[in-house]
């Protein structure tokens, strides 16, 4: 089966980051009705711009505006986090 998604950049872009967010849910909103499968994030830490830094988070933003598009994490730090937590996330 061939999967179709996209990884949103979610560094700021000159947006704040309630306009950021925003974009992010609206350009996945956009993949699901166009039949993308997925969408997955990405982790940033040590980035100097303003960016979104918890990929769970944002995925719980993203799926309360959609209904059947998958998300994931891209790129998830692990070390940074607990195991049990991350499977319960």
């Amino acid at each position: 089966m061939l999967t179709f998604g996209f990884f949103p950049p979610l560094a700021q872009r000159g947006l704040s980051l309630d306009q950021l967010l925003s974009e992010v849910i609206a350009e996945t909103q956009q993949a699901e009705r166009y039949g993308f499968d997925a969408v997955l994030l990405g982790e940033h830490h040590q980035q100097k711009a303003d960016c979104f830094t918890s990929p769970f988070l944002t995925a719980m933003a993203i799926a309360m505006h959609t209904k059947r598009i998958r998300i994931g994490t891209g790129i998830l730090l692990a070390p940074l986090y607990h195991p049990v937590h991350v499977a319960e996330d």
